[in-house]
């Protein structure tokens, strides 16, 4: 999983949008500004610094050839480093002379922007180190995760980017301007702008990863109710809830995955609950689990699905996601058809929905549990998501069920559920400006 691709469903519809640039994009370019090569010029300004303008000019060049190298394999940085640090070494014995002690010169402005290098390059080392992570993490989810330690390598390469704008804020341009052509001299203030994108980016992705580590246990165990749609019987939020999925996520880790049939809750709630008016049809006297999708706002629904859910004497839950069978069908169209061993099936994206309807109306694995069978089928599934789907893709199709509302979710946690009202996954109903009105179908 890029870590570029946290964040957005849709970038081009996000609020947060840095105009589609990757965070490897930013480094590649700052960096390959930061060669330095179009600074010979600068460095040769004194017959002492013109003996050494080869070896600073070299380490310079191979420090950045390496970086490439590094970015390009995803590997460690360390031959990148050692060359900027010897470049800076240099150029540090020289501005320590007596000749530059009077002021900050040009060598002083070279000095911090090696030191840039530096501070970027290991920068990009601990990006690609998160990135490694993530990709783990995503990979198995039936083992523990750190996922602090994700945070913090994080927040350390955010601290030095940080740095190197302050570094950038006080090299002087002018002294380069006069030993610069036009167009050197512009990509080098271009450079400095791109530095902010930079920062703007990682922040960014930091402020994303936190409300997704909070939904994946990190603070404390989230017990998610799965409220399964089937959307060939419309209502508001997709379709009738007939099925309860229940899944406890800590530390990363998924845990205690079971499904229910709607009724086993519905037939113990105490007392009678009188639905609206306007859906005393549907609901009959009796409102349960299954009719509580009644608001096409998805956290209402939400909101009165786990209440019913607790006064039925059903566990209590954090967090309330609600999938369709559309959404299903797009994951078996990429993971292929599905194998239950147990009962010899093969199910397809073709003929999944039939098949299961089938087997539960008829009650062929026995009247008191006839969706025995989605307990083996959600359980398949899951272990092809994560065999067969690249997690990058897997990020694209979640997007695209959120787009298409076949995917929405709910958390009492306020900063997870404002980041899902962020994502546009939250299912939430648009306020009409002032004097205005539009149409919602339900």
């Amino acid at each position: 999983m890029k870590v570029d691709n946290i964040k957005k469903i849709d970038s081009n519809k996000s609020p947060h949008s840095g105009g589609g640039r990757g965070w490897k994009s930013y480094y590649t370019l700052f960096v390959v500004g930061i060669v330095f090569v179009f600074m010979v010029n600068a460095v040769s300004i004194v017959s002492k610094i013109f003996n050494l303008k080869d070896d600073i000019t070299y380490a310079v060049e191979e420090g950045y050839n390496e970086f490439l190298t590094n970015l390009e394999d995803r590997d460690g940085f360390t031959q990148a480093k050692q060359h900027f640090l010897d470049a800076k070494m240099q150029v540090g014995a020289i501005v320590q002379a007596d000749v530059f002690m009077g002021g900050k010169t040009v060598m002083h402005s070279v000095d911090d922007l090696l030191q840039i290098s530096l501070n970027l390059t290991e920068s990009a080392e601990l990006t690609f180190e998160v990135e490694k992570m993530l990709n783990a993490y995503f990979t198995d989810l039936q083992s523990k995760k750190d996922l602090g330690e994700v945070e913090a390598k994080l927040d350390e390469a955010l601290e030095k980017v940080n740095v190197s704008i302050e570094l950038f804020e006080g090299v002087n341009l002018g002294f380069f301007k006069t030993q610069m052509s036009q167009a050197e001299y512009e990509k080098l203030t271009k450079l400095r702008e791109q530095v902010y994108g930079l920062q703007s980016m990682l922040a960014e992705i930091k402020e994303n990863i936190h409300p997704l580590f909070i939904f994946l246990g990190d603070r404390y165990p989230n017990r998610v109710l799965v409220l399964l749609q089937n959307n060939h019987e419309i209502r508001p939020t997709g379709g009738f809830i007939g099925s309860l999925g229940f899944m406890d996520i800590n530390d990363g880790r998924i845990e205690n995955i079971s499904v229910r049939d709607v009724y086993d809750f519905d037939g113990q709630a105490v007392g009678m609950r009188m639905p609206h008016s306007e859906i005393e049809l549907i609901a009959g006297a009796d409102w349960g689990i299954r009719d509580s999708n009644t608001s096409p706002d998805f956290e209402i629904s939400a909101r009165q699905a786990k209440r019913f859910l607790e006064e039925a004497k059903g566990p209590g839950v954090d967090s309330v996601v609600a999938v369709d069978l559309e959404f299903v069908r797009e994951i078996l169209k990429r993971t292929g058809p599905i194998e239950i061993e147990e009962f010899a099936l093969t199910l397809t994206d073709e003929n999944f929905d039939i098949i299961l309807s089938y087997l539960v109306e008829s009650k062929q694995f026995g009247r008191t549990t006839p969706k025995e069978i989605l307990k083996y089928f959600l359980s398949d599934i899951q272990i092809a998501i994560f065999e067969k789907i690249e997690p990058l893709e897997l990020v694209s199709l979640i997007a695209d069920g959120v787009e298409q509302k076949h995917v929405q979710a709910y958390s009492d946690d306020e900063e997870v559920q404002a980041w899902f009202k962020d994502l546009g996954v939250a299912g939430n109903l648009s306020s009409a400006p002032p004097y205005n009105d539009y149409l919602n179908v339900i």
